[in-house]
């Protein structure tokens, strides 16, 4: 099978997209070091893909007062993202406080890059295996409590 197929790489390289949200996590269950863009290009991945095309792009109006609702309810929390609809994809601001929740930006032992070039280099000179053993003890962790 593909998981197979993927095994023999020492690593893998993912631009954010709805389409690839299973390959993060097939990866890091697989402990293969995954390089991602650096948070700071995140907003412009995350909110890309099927979202875009107006076929899919609907918001029931009622999920809409709910979250907005919610965040009214919360803003005492701190947490900024709130302030913000997630469903407006066309404002920067509310697409990168929402994209700091996505576990393409929470996730430890990722590894960022802010360029293709640098991608090579790291891909080149890092020691992937502290990498992987990171995410091989985070996987039996949330497997763990998964169970629980």
């Amino acid at each position: 099978g593909a998981s197979e197929a993927f095994a023999g790489f020492e690593a893998a390289v993912i631009w954010p997209y709805d389409v690839s949200q299973m390959r993060l996590y097939e990866f890091y269950a697989m402990a293969m070091p995954i390089l991602v863009p650096a948070r700071s290009q995140l907003p412009s991945y995350l909110y890309r893909g099927l979202t875009t095309i107006d076929d899919f792009n609907q918001v029931l109006p009622s999920a809409r007062e709910a979250t907005m609702a919610a965040a009214k309810e919360e803003r005492h929390s701190g947490a900024t993202h709130l302030d913000f609809d997630p469903f407006d994809r066309g404002n920067w601001q509310a697409v990168s406080m929402w994209s700091q929740l996505t576990h393409w930006f929470t996730l430890p032992h990722l590894l960022r890059f802010e360029s293709a070039a640098q991608a090579l280099v790291m891909l080149a000179q890092a020691d992937l295996r502290p990498i992987s053993a990171g995410m091989r003890l985070r996987q039996s962790q949330d497997l763990v409590r998964a169970v629980d």
